[in-house]
């Protein structure tokens, strides 16, 4: 196997803002693929683009975290804060995550790392990160719009942090979540704390947040729900509007200024935040707090095993019923399609401003 370098790709690696990371799959001759990636790897230092060292590894597919029960019979006991940035207004546009964000899920798995050694999980692909390297790891995992990477630190097992970033979509999202079995009550409880204080860290940049109490983790680009269940709309509907309408009731949301006017004003036990953003709560966390399924003849029942107060959902739903979408509900689409259709209308007018400024001057939008 032979690995042709291109002079074009310096001029890449040196703009980088972290770690270049080459992935070669070669079932057939591991090694071989080893050797020709070694041989790129030299060839790339010669091309004098800015690389201090390069290290080659050749991973099996699988691993400790890859290993651990993450299906039915899996890994319990979740706390989850997903973090969504504004949705793209126009087609085909891509919705950006900030590097605060990154840096925050880095220090979330960090600080939980043992042996000074986190997890990093590129689809099926694992390797060991040092602490330091896992915020240049997501960023270069960003830049490539990757579409699934998990970095996982902690008692694998038992007690666990992970980290998830979700690239490869026009709305990316990234999910810190923390537990496990043997994390008890009260530290769910705390987990439930500290995605809070990170939420609200990141408020001003947010196009939506919410953190859940899961009975398992959920390794995936999307959120798993009730209402969705019960003729809510699917995910990849609400995720291009989730800067208007939410997921489903949750013990902790923020909410973005296009939630607040479709509610007509910040709801009850709502606290406004920076940014025009609104943090809104619900109960009590261990009012929400969610044992794991019950095994039935035929999978799983999602609703047998809950400890979960129904009435403090139902609470949630009723003051967040402007914001939440039903499969019933008519001209649903045509929001999507109206949001569209908005945000041509903004760069039509924002192009029109650029072209009638004089020559050398700047629009209010671009310095302001």
């Amino acid at each position: 196997m032979t690995i042709r370098v291109d002079r074009s790709v310096a001029g890449r690696i040196r703009n980088s803002p972290g770690d270049i990371i080459l992935v070669v799959r070669d079932a057939s001759d591991p090694g071989a693929a080893a050797a020709a990636l070694q041989s790129a790897a030299a060839d790339i230092a010669n091309l004098d683009a800015g690389v201090e060292h390069a290290t080659v590894v050749a991973p099996a597919q699988g691993g400790a975290v890859t290993s651990m029960p993450w299906s039915n019979d899996g890994l319990e006991r979740a706390v989850s804060l997903r973090l969504y940035p504004p949705p793209p207004m126009r087609w085909r546009e891509f919705a950006t995550i900030p590097d605060q964000w990154l840096a925050e899920a880095a220090d979330w798995v960090n600080r939980a790392a043992e042996d000074d050694t986190v997890h990093a999980r590129v689809v099926a692909t694992e390797f060991p990160l040092q602490p330091e390297h896992t915020e240049a790891f997501l960023r270069q995992a960003r830049n490539a719009r990757s579409s699934s990477v998990e970095l996982v630190s902690g008692e694998l097992g038992e007690r666990i942090r992970m980290a998830g970033g979700y690239f490869f979509s026009f709305e990316p999202n990234v999910s810190l979540s923390g537990g496990g079995p043997a994390a008890s009550d009260d530290e769910r409880v705390e987990v439930f704390e500290a995605l809070v204080a990170v939420a609200r860290r990141l408020a001003p940049s947010l196009g939506y947040a919410m953190i859940s109490f899961d009975d398992r983790f959920s390794v995936g680009s999307r959120p798993t729900y009730e209402l969705w269940k019960l003729g809510g709309e699917p995910p990849e509907l609400i995720e291009n509007l989730c800067d208007e309408y939410v997921f489903d009731a949750f013990p902790y949301q923020i909410l973005s200024p296009g939630h607040i006017q479709q509610l007509g004003g910040v709801p009850a036990g709502g606290r406004e935040l920076g940014g025009g953003r609104v943090e809104f709560a619900i109960g009590d966390p261990r009012q929400w707090l969610l044992e794991p399924r019950q095994p039935m003849v035929f999978g799983y029942d999602p609703f047998v095993g809950h400890r979960r107060d129904p009435e403090v959902v139902e609470k949630g739903r009723r003051l967040l019923a402007p914001c939440l979408l039903r499969s019933g509900d008519e001209g649903r689409l045509e929001l999507l399609k109206a949001r569209r259709a908005r945000g041509d209308a903004m760069a039509r007018e924002k192009a029109k401003k650029a072209n009638q400024a004089p020559a050398g001057a700047t629009t209010q939008e671009e310095n302001p």
